[in-house]
């Protein structure tokens, strides 16, 4: 049973600025079901892990981290989100290899986390960001992210970039200006 925690079930990566076929880093996002009313316990303990994921950032390994739940509750869908971003594949490796570590050291924690969460309904993904257009979220705002999967068949990726910088791109620029990012949505 795979009990990583560290993602985000609502990632937007809104506002993009299309790049190149390089990805721009790696986002690493484990998902759960926690039973209601749990939320909060379950990420308190959850942040167990920000020392080991500091320790992580200070040697370059991992570029960001955080945990995310629902806004919205959608019943029978996972609620919880623990996400990791790291340049690269090696560094995912690291990142994973010292999480690891620090699961098995921490056997009574892990007790606790799988109390409150259905494991039969967790899942790990990883995410190559292609574009990005983030900002600094001002003091005060609550950050807002959603996370959408486009299947591309092979070969027409150019195509549906073509498309997405045509259609898609000016709404999200549209909708990522500072108009919308400066104030607290009331």
């Amino acid at each position: 049973m795979t009990t990583r925690l560290l993602a985000a079930t609502t990632l937007l990566f809104a506002a993009t600025t299309v790049s190149a076929q390089q990805y721009k880093y790696l986002t690493s996002v484990a998902t759960f079901r926690v039973a209601p009313g749990k939320e909060g316990a379950f990420v308190e303990k959850g942040k167990a892990f920000v020392p080991a994921l500091d320790k992580l950032m200070a040697a370059g390994v991992v570029l960001a981290y955080g945990i995310d739940t629902d806004m919205l509750h959608v019943p029978g869908e996972n609620n919880v989100a623990f996400w990791v971003e790291v340049p690269n594949f090696d560094a995912l490796d690291k990142e994973e290899n010292a999480i690891q570590e620090f699961i098995k050291a921490n056997p009574g924690l892990m007790q606790d986390l799988t109390s409150m969460a259905d494991m039969t309904t967790h899942h790990d993904l990883v995410i190559r960001t292609r574009e990005e257009n983030h900002k600094s979220v001002p003091p005060g705002i609550q950050p807002v992210w959603d996370f959408d999967i486009q299947r591309v068949k092979p070969g027409r990726m150019q195509d549906f970039m073509g498309l997405f910088s045509k259609y898609d791109q000016p709404v999200l620029d549209k909708y990522s200006g500072p108009q919308n990012l400066d104030h607290p949505i009331s």
